[in-house]
């Protein structure tokens, strides 16, 4: 037992020795998309400032411990850890690095990253849009980027807003921003888009958005990025939305038709006792012969003035309204007018594609009452 012992230290020692001991580790760093070689690579052991770079062939030579791990890193690809484990040739493929969808802007002659991007850019993705319910592009924009002013001539369901990239710079002619969808430039209705099939909006205010088009950018340039399909099978996607609008207030406490009546009543019985130099008892008598005519023939009620107020013999400032008098018809107008306005809407699209082309269907209805009820 004791010289098996003896034995199994002898191969720790040994094997610690090997796996310690500097070697020399050369191999070919390719791109493993195309096999290409891929010069200039920084290869580094972890832990150190021990490294070395490809040459022109992809090619690199380093003298490292066996138990040590290489570092490979190259700009656009992304960085790879190879376990040494005694190699002597390590071969390494590197992946490319998937940049970000937040970091690419899209301008109006192409697409920029961000970090080299240097005019001024606000990007409204499809997942802020989708967090909102908005009914059409412009209000999508309404308060999703600084520095852009948007004005709303109406609250009826549907309707755009105006939207100023760059102030008002001309009395006469248009301020409206140049909108451009999917590269080319859009001289229709910009609320025919439904905003679920746009991928992300890009708004544009420096000089530099104006240069592709000239006077038409003037005003700014957004940018509209719609939706596409993708090399792979048909994906289908059903949403619906409820919801519903009501005053964000409550209404405000108003006199009753009664109460008003005798406010009325009051005001030109005053106005003709103090302001007509008449007697209480006169200046009563003559609203209550007057009133009806004095306020537009106005009586919602199934009595005549004389039979209509009721003064106190005892005091005659007091005035009330005949109990026995009964409204002719519903003088609440505002419940015939406004209501709880609901909205729905139904998304339906479908996408896909091969190596060779793709596809995006779409399909929306939406249905939005508004909460004045003329207003549809």
């Amino acid at each position: 037992m004791k010289r098996v012992l003896i034995f199994l230290g002898m191969l720790l020692f040994m094997g610690a020795t090997l796996f310690g001991q500097q070697i020399n580790v050369t191999g070919t760093v390719t791109d493993a998309r195309d096999g290409g070689s891929l010069p200039g690579v920084s290869v580094l052991l972890q832990g150190t400032t021990t490294g070395t770079v490809t040459d022109i062939n992809g090619n690199y030579e380093i003298s490292a411990p066996g138990d040590g791990v290489l570092v490979f890193s190259f700009i656009g690809m992304q960085t790879r850890e190879e376990p040494i484990n005694n190699r002597s040739i390590i071969n390494v493929e590197m992946e490319s690095e998937l940049v970000g969808l937040e970091e690419v802007i899209v301008v109006a002659y192409g697409t920029a990253r961000r970090e080299s991007f240097t005019g001024v850019a606000d990007i409204i993705s499809s997942e802020r849009i989708e967090r909102r319910q908005v009914s059409n592009v412009s209000r999508a924009i309404e308060g999703s980027a600084p520095g852009v002013q948007v004005t709303s001539g109406g609250g009826q369901p549907g309707s755009g807003i105006a939207v100023r990239l760059r102030g008002f710079g001309s009395v006469s002619a248009s301020n409206e921003p140049l909108y451009v969808v999917d590269g080319a430039p859009f001289d229709g209705s910009i609320n025919s888009l439904n905003p679920s099939d746009i991928e992300s909006i890009t708004i544009l205010r420096d000089a530099s958005a104006s240069a592709l088009y000239g006077a038409r950018g003037a005003n700014g340039v957004i940018v509209i990025t719609t939706k596409s399909g993708a090399d792979r099978l048909p994906e289908m996607n059903f949403t619906t939305r409820f919801g519903f609008s009501n005053r964000a207030l409550p209404e405000y406490s108003r006199l009753s038709t009664g109460d008003w009546m005798v406010t009325q009543f009051e005001s030109y019985r005053n106005f003709r006792h103090f302001g007509g130099g008449l007697s209480l008892q006169d200046a009563n008598a003559e609203a209550i012969q007057d009133f009806v005519a004095n306020i537009g023939n106005y009586n919602p009620y199934n009595m005549d003035a004389g039979d209509l107020f009721v003064i106190d013999n005892n005091n005659p400032w007091l005035v009330s309204l005949n109990p026995n008098a009964q409204m002719l018809y519903q003088e609440d107008w505002q419940d015939y007018l406004f209501r709880t306005a609901l909205r729905q809407e139904y998304d339906f699209n479908v996408s896909g594609g091969t190596d060779i082309s793709d596809y995006y269907l779409s399909l929306s209805y939406l249905d939005e009452e508004g909460m004045a009820i003329p207003s549809g």
